[in-house]
């Protein structure tokens, strides 16, 4: 707030409004009884020509009136900056506590942020040593990946010496049989869509269980363990599709070098089969598309 600048006065130097017209009131009453003080002055100094002068005592009672009106506004505003100064205390009283309480809250704000800071620390600290094992974990399982490939490189190459010591057959799928028979899929095209379809069961025994093969969608073939039932068809090792050696590596190990996999028909099929053999010592069972059973 700017400086109050009275008439014929320099600026104040006062802060406070309040103070300011206290000061300048109390200059009004300083005025107003230096005026009375003359006033006082003249009169006494006027003679007195007659007791009976009625315009010199109607002028008399006037200034005695006036006067005394001058000194009930300067009580009345002696009160008021008695009241002023009050209310200016009760402000300055509020304005205390107020700045008290912010002042607590800006302590309790600035403990919450340093406790904030602390406990920030300590997650990133949590999550650097979470980091560390992590990048170990990673270290590990890059150890184990690249014995593995090891041992799958061993197998290939085993499987690749033992391939070329037996003759090969240009028979699909074919599935063992006896009695001067021989049963076998019409292509490996026929095979898998028929246990995508589940129309047959293909498993693989290995290591004293029976594994089954079900198509994963998004992942390919997938071994998992399941109870075998009803009669089972041994197939020839050779004549295994090579996507369902590959999803035995997955679960055995050497790809199931030991393992036997086979087929389990269902009733439709062995149905057909033994139709097909009815009369005959011996043929070769063909399985086609859609189940369909033929002898060649």
């Amino acid at each position: 707030m700017g400086n109050y600048r009275g008439p014929g006065r320099t600026t104040s130097t006062l802060d406070d409004p309040v103070a300011a017209l206290e000061a300048d009131v109390m200059r009004f009453v300083a005025i107003l009884g230096l005026c009375l003080m003359i006033i006082f002055a003249l009169v006494q100094s006027i003679p007195v020509s007659s007791a009976n002068n009625q315009p010199q005592l109607l002028s008399r009672e006037l200034l005695e009136k006036e006067i005394a009106e001058l000194v009930q506004q300067a009580n009345k505003l002696r009160d008021e900056i008695v009241e002023l100064n009050k209310a200016l205390d009760q402000t300055r009283k509020k304005s205390g506590n107020e700045l008290q309480i912010m002042k607590q809250e800006l302590s309790e704000l600035r403990q919450k942020l340093d406790d904030a800071n602390n406990d920030l620390q300590s997650a990133a600290k949590k999550l650097a040593e979470q980091q560390e094992a992590l990048t170990k974990v990673e270290s590990i399982i890059q150890q184990v990946r690249q014995k593995l490939e090891n041992v799958q490189r061993k197998y290939e190459n085993i499987k690749s010496s033992v391939s070329k010591k037996q003759p090969e057959t240009a028979a699909p799928a074919t599935v063992k049989s006896t009695r001067g028979f021989s049963l076998r899929f019409e292509t490996e095209a026929v095979l898998k869509d028929l246990v995508r379809k589940k129309r047959i069961k293909f498993y693989m025994l290995a290591s004293h269980k029976s594994w089954r093969l079900a198509s994963v969608s998004g992942r390919g073939w997938q071994f998992s363990p399941g109870n075998m039932s009803g009669s089972f068809y041994e197939m020839q090792r050779n004549t295994v599709p090579e996507d369902f050696v590959k999803a035995a590596r997955m679960v055995v190990a050497l790809g199931g070098a030991k393992a036997k996999y086979g087929v389990v028909l269902p009733g439709s099929i062995s149905g057909q089969l033994v139709m097909a053999m009815e009369g005959r010592e011996g043929g070769d069972l063909v399985i086609g598309e859609g189940g369909k059973v033929s002898i060649r």
